[in-house]
């Protein structure tokens, strides 16, 4: 910078910053998938929004349909303020999940002062947006017993089914459970191979240690790769052919039984 009564000039740094910043989710409800846009302030100023449009910018047949107020509400964002808009996704049926791209733009000015609005525009990339596999979970007492009680063994039932095709036919369950609330009687991981439309159930045997409403023991699949024999026969003792996991995109495994709790009562007394 020169100044007009000085000769020399002095080097002024400026900081640019964006009014505000947007971030994408995505959310499950059993098959519906719903993409979650936040617009987050940054500026102690506040802003009024107006026209999100959330839109694809690729060739894939999905729809996005908007469950934002059409009209009659002013949306505003400062420092302190943020604002939540949601979209729902429509995938086809085909087995396919390329890559969706889609681009955010939503129009803004100061709002005290009389401005042409400025469309401010993101891009977001969308991928693994469907249900492959539904997890059901519950705790049932053992035969001839009508209640739950606190150190008394119990069942736990857990139900893997395929909503999708997918080319990942053999899974890893574990049972996570908080060892306050509940001992595992049995193996707490095994493997499964679930086809295409197929049901597997296994029963596992559990024990709650409290009596209360306890939540469920989270069950959390994953893929599991067997070792590759030809691989282990032409390499020997080099191990590289072990089974591994792989874990599911966010998404792609629903737990319908998320947040679930059981009536333990109290034990018996003698």
């Amino acid at each position: 910078m020169r100044c007009p009564w000085a000769e020399e000039e002095k080097p002024l740094l400026l900081q640019f910053q964006p009014p505000f910043l947007t971030t994408s989710r995505l959310h499950t409800a059993f098959l519906h998938k719903f993409i979650h846009i936040s617009v987050v302030g940054l500026s102690p100023q506040p802003l009024r929004l107006q026209e999100p449009q959330l839109v694809t910018t690729s060739t894939c047949p999905v729809q996005l349909v908007s469950h934002n107020p059409v009209s009659g509400q002013h949306l505003v964002v400062n420092a302190e303020k943020r604002v939540a808009l949601m979209w729902e996704l429509q995938p086809d049926d085909s087995p396919s999940t390329p890559t969706i791209h889609t681009e955010f733009s939503i129009q803004y000015r100061p709002l005290h002062l009389s401005r042409p609005f400025v469309t401010y525009r993101c891009p977001f990339d969308i991928i693994n947006y469907k249900t492959l596999f539904v997890v059901e979970a519950r705790v049932e007492p053992t035969k001839g017993s009508e209640f739950c009680r606190a150190s008394t063994v119990c069942h736990l039932h857990i139900c893997v089914q395929r909503v999708c095709a997918s080319s990942d036919t053999s899974l890893m369950y574990e049972v996570l459970a908080d060892q306050t609330m509940w001992a595992i009687c049995a193996k707490t991981a095994g493997v499964i191979c679930v086809e295409t439309g197929e049901r597997q159930s296994v029963t596992l045997d559990v024990m709650p240690l409290i009596n209360g409403y306890l939540p469920l023991p989270l069950v959390r699949l994953s893929k599991y790769i067997p070792a590759d024999t030809k691989l282990s026969s032409t390499r020997g003792l080099q191990g590289d052919s072990h089974p591994r996991l792989e874990p599911f995109s966010p998404g792609q495994v629903y737990n319908g039984s998320k947040g679930s709790q059981v009536h333990v009562i109290a034990a018996a007394t003698t």
